[in-house]
């Protein structure tokens, strides 16, 4: 089963205005609290391999967009099989959590610790604190869907916008 060329339009037109957004946040909270603003934008290869979007003060960060309360996949293994975010080299993955208005900024590490015991395998989407699997459809993926609540004892900080600035 292949991914449309319209979904993977979609879904990197959606991840780039929350890059976007998010380093225009980021540049004003580093400012305010007077940190250096050292922000590159990471290469093909940080990207796809190292699942890195930016650096911001050389700590690597991947942004995830538009994520929910009752909705937020961890990924272990991609489409591909091959190591997913969870299990890349960012130091920090931020949620765009969109009933929050707010960058959601967590250690990719205490992500990963978090759901590291899972083992249970589903092919049902809607559990949670499973690994789902879609691999009866030809993927080789591997993710775990959790709530903000279960996670959010985890969270480094956030950076809020208020709804004019919201990007969906």
């Amino acid at each position: 089963m292949e991914v449309s060329n319209n979904r993977r339009k979609y879904s990197k037109e959606l991840g780039d205005k929350a890059e976007i957004k998010f380093i225009e946040l980021m540049k004003g909270y580093l400012k305010k609290n007077n940190y250096p603003i050292n922000i590159k934008k990471s290469n093909d290869y940080q990207d796809r391999r190292l699942h890195i979007d930016y650096y911001i003060n050389n700590k690597g960060f991947d942004i995830k967009a538009k994520r929910h309360l009752e909705t937020i996949w961890l990924e272990k293994k991609n489409v591909n099989g091959y190591d997913g975010w969870l299990l890349g080299e960012a130091h920090y993955i931020v949620f765009d959590i969109l009933e929050l208005n707010s960058f959601c900024i967590f250690k990719r590490q205490d992500l990963y610790n978090h759901i590291k015991d899972i083992n249970e395998y589903t092919t049902n989407k809607y559990e949670h604190n499973k690994i789902y699997t879609r691999s009866k459809w030809g993927k080789k993926d591997e993710l775990i869907k959790v709530t903000y609540n279960e996670i959010k004892h985890l969270e480094v900080f956030k950076i809020s916008y208020n709804k004019q600035t919201k990007l969906f």
